[in-house]
Order: structure tokens, then C-alpha cells, then sequence
């Protein structure tokens, strides 16, 4: 009799529960009230979904940019940031946030991996701080019948963040960042973290008439969709959506319609970059990396000969 692979069961719990809840979700729906809420959707909507989306995917670029180019324009960074979503979509369980150091490492091989890790580990943490400015107006709008929860999101918030700086820090010290970190880059990094979940924020007002319960849909959202499961977050993106509109007292019919089509706009905005941009770099071959490592040998010991 074969063993059992724990692994590849406790691999597939996530995707099966967010199929459940998709399915769940689907079942408890009028369709006939999902087709017109889908109709009513108005063109300037839709044109504010889809380009914040897109601005919001290019200031992560720009982010990661600013803090490490690597030896990288801001070109290929851009694209890089479209093709790690793409990936995220296209693999299970954020699969595709290896294509980033994969990338780099392989146009710039003197890219040090370590270097490349700690600074992607202080991006996602400044991302992550920026956002503390809107759980705080979030608490602020928190409808009567949660206030009592406001008090727990602080705690929560300030924990969060301690644990984020300190994981920022320690990351820095055991990757020997500290000595390239400038607070320049960061405060730049910061501003466009900032921009970055404004832009999702308006993603969530061109679905919902409330802007008080859009800020609540950002970060419920937000955080559900962080959880692996099904490529994109499916299902646990639209669950915590639905969940938490009907703070709104809206119908769960419109609260789906919103939550499909902001998704959707939102995956077909990464996939269609993200796929052109595979086509267009491909996989780079051992020649060209060999031509590479060979031009900058000379360039590098041109720099040695002519420091003082």
C-alpha cells in the first residue's frame, strides 16, 4: 500500500476550500440580478478600475526600483512586476514571486542572491507599513455596530508594524544591507507604497457607491487575497468581499458583480502585460548570458585600474 504525501494534501487544502467558497457563493446567487448588475456598470467605472490597476502594478515596479535596481533600467523592472503577477496567477500559491530573483540573477549574474532576497523582504515591508494610514482612517469609519472592534485593529496594527520593522531590520543585518540602505530611497519607497494602495482603493469606489466601505473592502480584501489558495486569491478575494459589503447593506447579487468584475479587470490587466512581456524577453539563453558576463569583465577591470 502507498503512503500518503502529507505535503501535496496540505498543498491542495487551500485551493479546495477557495473552490468551495466560490461555489458556495455561486449557489446562494440570482443570476438573473447578476446579469443586470453587471449591465449597470457604467464606462468611467470601468475605465477608473482599469487604470488603477495599472498605475497600482507600476509604482510596485518603481518601488522596487528606487530601493534595488540591481543594474537594471526602470524598463525591465516594470516588466518584471507585471510578469511575477502574471506568474501569481497562472501558479498556485504565489508561485510566481520567484520569477523576480530568477530574472535578475540571470541578466545581472553578479547580482548577489542573499542581497536580492533581504531587499525583496524590504519591500514587501514597506508596502506593508504604508498601508497603516488607511487601517487607521478604517477604525475611524468602523460603522457603530463594530466600534467595539477599533480597539483590537490598533492593537493589531501596532503589532503588525513592530514585527515588520523588526523583520525589515533583521533582514537588512543578516543580508548586509545596512550599509546600502539610504532613507532617501525608503521615504521615496514609502511615498509610492502610498500611491500604490491609494490605487487599490480606487479599484474598490469604481465598484462600490460607498467610499467609507471601500476603505473597509481594501483591507479585508486585501488580507484575504494575501492567503495562498487559488491562483489570483479566487474565491477568498470575492468570499471576504462579499463579507464584508454587507456592512453596507447591499444586495449579495451586487456585492458578486463588484467583486467578479474588480477581479477580473485586476487579473486581466496582469495577464495581458504580463504575457507580452514573457514573449517579449523569453527565457535568457547560456550565449547570452556568457556575452554579458564577457562584456562586463572588462568594463570591471577598466573601473579597478582606474580607481586611485
Amino acid at each position: 500500500m502507498k503512503s500518503v504525501d502529507r505535503r501535496s494534501i496540505l498543498r491542495a487544502v487551500p485551493g479546495t476550500i477557495s473552490v468551495l467558497l466560490l461555489v458556495a457563493l455561486f449557489w446562494s446567487m440570482d443570476l438573473k440580478g447578476l446579469r443586470q448588475g453587471i449591465q449597470m456598470l457604467s464606462w468611467p467605472a470601468l475605465l477608473l478600475l482599469v487604470g488603477s490597476a495599472l498605475l497600482a502594478s507600476i509604482a510596485q515596479g518603481i518601488r522596487f526600483w528606487v530601493l534595488y535596481p540591481g543594474g537594471l533600467s526602470l524598463t525591465k523592472h516594470l516588466g518584471l512586476v507585471f510578469a511575477v503577477q502574471a506568474g501569481n496567477i497562472l501558479l498556485p500559491v504565489r508561485s510566481g514571486e520567484l520569477i523576480r530573483p530568477v530574472y535578475m540573477k540571470r541578466w545581472n549574474p553578479q547580482i548577489s542572491l542573499r542581497a536580492l532576497i533581504g531587499w525583496s523582504v524590504v519591500d514587501k515591508v514597506v508596502e506593508l507599513v504604508a498601508l497603516l494610514p488607511f487601517v487607521i482612517g478604517a477604525c475611524a469609519l468602523l460603522p457603530e455596530q463594530l466600534a467595539s472592534l477599533s480597539r483590537w485593529a490598533w492593537l493589531l496594527g501596532a503589532v503588525v508594524v513592530a514585527v515588520l520593522l523588526g523583520v525589515g531590520l533583521l533582514t537588512m543585518r543578516r543580508s548586509q544591507l545596512r550599509s546600502e540602505v539610504r532613507l532617501g530611497r525608503v521615504l521615496s519607497a514609502l511615498a509610492l507604497s502610498l500611491g500604490y494602495w491609494l490605487m487599490n482603493y480606487l479599484i474598490f469606489v469604481s465598484v462600490v457607491p460607498s467610499a467609507r466601505l471601500s476603505l473597509l473592502l481594501l483591507l479585508g480584501v486585501s488580507v484575504a487575497s494575501g492567503i495562498p489558495g487559488l491562483p489570483a486569491g479566487m474565491g477568498s478575494y470575492e468570499a471576504a468581499f462579499v463579507w464584508i459589503g454587507q456592512i453596507g447593506q447591499l444586495p449579495k447579487e451586487q456585492l458578486l458583480v463588484a467583486a467578479l468584475l474588480s477581479h477580473m479587470m485586476q487579473i486581466a490587466v496582469s495577464l495581458i502585460v504580463g504575457v507580452l512581456v514573457f514573449f517579449r524577453w523569453g527565457w535568457p539563453s547560456k550565449d547570452a548570458l556568457q556575452t554579458q558576463a564577457q562584456t562586463q569583465a572588462p568594463t570591471q577591470a577598466q573601473d579597478t585600474h582606474t580607481e586611485p
